[in-house]
């Protein structure tokens, strides 16, 4: 299975790591907001789109290039705004999304989580009191960390 591993850096990546044991032997891709940090999986660098038409637009033209000629089966994503466009197109592409909300929300969703709730096919939250923040569609299936 090929999979796209979707997350800005810092505690983003970091969560996605803590999944290595997932995705661990299937064909991984990886991409970010900065390729300042090393990885065995190939990467791709999107820019962070601050919330204006024209650059969630054009972030979702560069994640289709890289969805295109990668062809991943799924994408995960830990989020945060990077993983907005890489959710749209992947879902527009017909390919199984999954969302991870960060293991520090745990009161208040965030403004990424809320927005990709309604997009994915899976949405996962690492606190149980953050079900009833969300909707039926929502999952815990215990924390990363």
């Amino acid at each position: 299975m090929k999979i796209a591993l979707v997350a800005s850096i810092g505690g983003h990546l970091t969560e996605l790591d803590f999944l290595q044991n997932l995705y661990e032997g299937h064909d991984v891709f990886l991409i970010t907001n900065a390729l300042g940090r090393k990885s065995r999986y190939r990467q791709y660098e999107l820019p962070v789109p601050p919330f204006t038409p024209w650059r969630v637009f054009y972030c979702c033209w560069k994640t289709l290039h890289v969805l295109w000629r990668e062809k991943p089966d799924c994408l995960l994503s830990t989020g945060a705004e990077i993983a907005i466009p890489a959710v749209i197109v992947a879902r527009i592409m017909g390919k199984k999304t999954v969302f991870l909300e960060t293991v520090s929300r745990f009161e208040r969703p965030t403004l990424t989580g809320r927005i990709c709730y309604w997009l994915c096919h899976v949405f996962l939250v690492q606190h149980p009191q953050m079900l009833k923040r969300y909707g039926r569609k929502a999952r815990y299936e215990g924390s990363v960390i």
